[in-house]
């Protein structure tokens, strides 16, 4: 058997048991997701802050974001509204009790509502590379989640400069090289034009990873605002001492040719929310 087929073996197990555990655990979540009112779904590229924005909504409490379902592999395989929603709540509350760690680093928000909610309003899943490249190979799939949810979708594209991005993407063994990283990350930028396009603006939002950094209150609550969430200031507070004091330049950790800097630079100036990053200087 090859590793490929093995792989889909395994999937299939995976998600025949969670349909199982899906259905049987219903009973206990009977009125959770009463109140729901709006589906959060990232897009983007791996390694781009996703997961720092996931955590951070996932700490209001009135959301649950789920970190790395792959919720479309879900609706893919019919599974219904209620399953999805208590697999995300479930995946949430993993992730909280193991400190939301991802990739080495720690996103616990101290005082807030990770893993939990006073009353779920506004529930999803942070996956955006796999969301990107799922989506790249069935577009469909946004309309059959709209379906599966039925709910208005709130679609989140996180941006970080991408130069370091495509770097650590291929630091971290996302791609095997520079040049397929530069492939990939164009790729999903092609993905997520296509997103935005078709949701429009109440429907798509971009938030820069180095906005955040800089202005943490300012851009979490335009995020909130923007999923239907009202963001207090003990939130934005709590949510604002956790994020890193500067963005991680590790383009310098990869060796770029002068063809590979004039690429990206190219590629940047072509889509409206990457053209401040087409000089190598971030400048």
């Amino acid at each position: 058997m090859t590793a490929i087929w093995r792989h889909r073996l395994i999937s299939a197990a995976q998600l025949a048991r969670d349909y199982a555990y899906s259905l049987a655990r219903l009973p206990a979540y009977r009125h959770a997701f009463d109140h729901v009112r709006a589906f959060c779904l990232f897009v983007g590229y791996p390694r781009s802050g996703h997961t720092l924005v996931g955590s951070l909504l996932d700490a209001h409490r009135h959301a649950v974001i789920g970190l790395e379902l792959d919720v479309l592999r879900y609706v893919r395989f019919g599974f219904n509204r209620a399953q999805i929603f208590l697999l995300l709540a479930e995946n949430a509350q993993q992730q909280a009790k193991r400190g939301r760690q991802w990739t080495g680093y720690s996103y616990h928000v101290p005082n807030q509502w990770q893993g939990r909610a006073e009353q779920i309003r506004v529930i999803g899943d942070k996956c955006g590379g796999e969301t990107s490249r799922r989506l790249a190979r069935d577009f469909g799939l946004l309309e059959r989640l709209r379906r599966a949810v039925g709910l208005p979708l709130k679609v989140v594209h996180v941006v970080r400069d991408p130069y370091d991005n495509i770097a650590t993407m291929c630091l971290r063994g996302d791609a095997p090289d520079l040049d397929h990283a530069i492939d990939a990350y164009f790729r999903m930028a092609d993905t997520v034009e296509c997103v935005q396009q078709h949701l429009g603006s109440s429907g798509f939002i971009t938030t820069h990873h180095e906005d955040i950094v800089v202005r943490p209150v300012e851009e979490l609550s335009r995020l909130c605002d923007f999923v239907g969430l009202r963001a207090d200031n003990n939130y934005l507070k709590d949510c604002a001492s956790i994020i890193f004091k500067s963005p991680n330049r590790s383009r310098a950790k990869v060796g770029w040719t002068t063809a590979q800097r004039t690429r990206v630079a190219q590629q940047c100036l072509l889509r409206q929310w990457l053209a401040r990053y087409a000089d190598w200087s971030g400048e």
